[in-house]
């Protein structure tokens, strides 16, 4: 028995008709989330899904007649949306499936069921360029809502990108124009109090020492520390960079030697 898909419980559902607006009788029942009930009016014979909703409409348009939606309730949870769906297509009933239907619906129940495997009708395709083109032109432009971006970073939190999928990555972007809108984000982004202090602790260097009585301590601003103990920071460096021993007596070296060179501790 096919199970359904887990119900999205944000009220960003509605329930539309799609209208003959000069007999003001509904012809199709709907359910969608932002631009959903405007799709089957720029649908083509070639991606349309119903094809006799899509053939409907051409006709109406042929007469000179443009369909209206009418939503009929909006700011429903997913499962409520597709109840109110399925009571409408029961109450107006379809053409060729219930008796004195009007309705260019193919289903009466339009939940998607969860197909996965052989069991999807889509296994083993893949789409053309041509359909690839069409999807990318009408989906440019659109935004996703924060409940939605909210909802795509969680899916994607901690999941580590490929070797193969970082190189594609970088291959798109290479020779891509930043927009000026773009730069200005960052730029706002980058001066906000809490970033501006997380890239300046992640420039520092972070310096081990061990200090002529043994101690090791573990010093962030060296020069600052330099002009505290009497200390000249170039020979501190000069220390750090493994081409003294030590300078009286202190010895030093960075705390991370992946991004700087660190000495060999030679007593």
């Amino acid at each position: 028995m096919l199970q359904h898909l887990d119900y999205d419980e944000n009220p960003v559902y509605y329930v539309y008709h799609l209208v003959n607006p000069i007999t003001r009788v509904p012809f199709y029942v709907g359910k969608g989330t932002r631009y959903r009930c405007k799709q089957h009016l720029v649908d083509t014979p070639e991606t349309a899904r119903n094809k006799r909703l899509n053939g409907h409409i051409r006709k109406l348009r042929e007469s000179g007649i443009e369909p209206i939606i009418i939503k009929i309730k909006e700011n429903m949870m997913e499962r409520d949306a597709y109840e109110l769906e399925e009571s409408e297509i029961r109450k107006y009933g379809r053409i060729g499936f219930e008796e004195g239907g009007i309705l260019m619906n193919l289903l009466l129940e339009a939940r998607p069921p969860i197909l996965r495997g052989e069991d999807n009708g889509f296994y083993g395709r893949h789409h053309t360029e041509e359909t690839r083109r069409i999807i990318g032109e009408k989906n440019r432009g659109l935004k996703h809502t924060d409940e939605s971006k909210e909802k795509i970073r969680q899916r994607h939190l901690g999941v580590p990108k490929s070797e193969e999928h970082r190189r594609k990555m970088s291959e798109n972007a290479k020779g891509r124009p930043v927009k000026e809108e773009t730069r200005q984000k960052l730029r706002e982004h980058n001066l906000q109090p809490e970033v501006l202090k997380k890239n300046i602790e992640s420039k520092q260097k972070v310096w081990i020492v061990i200090t002529p009585d043994g101690e090791e301590l573990e010093v962030v601003n060296l020069s600052d520390f330099c002009k505290e103990r009497g200390l000249s920071r170039t020979k501190m460096y000069t220390v750090a960079a493994g081409k003294a021993n030590h300078h009286k007596g202190y010895k030093c070296w960075p705390k991370y030697p992946e991004k700087h060179h660190r000495r060999n501790n030679k007593k």
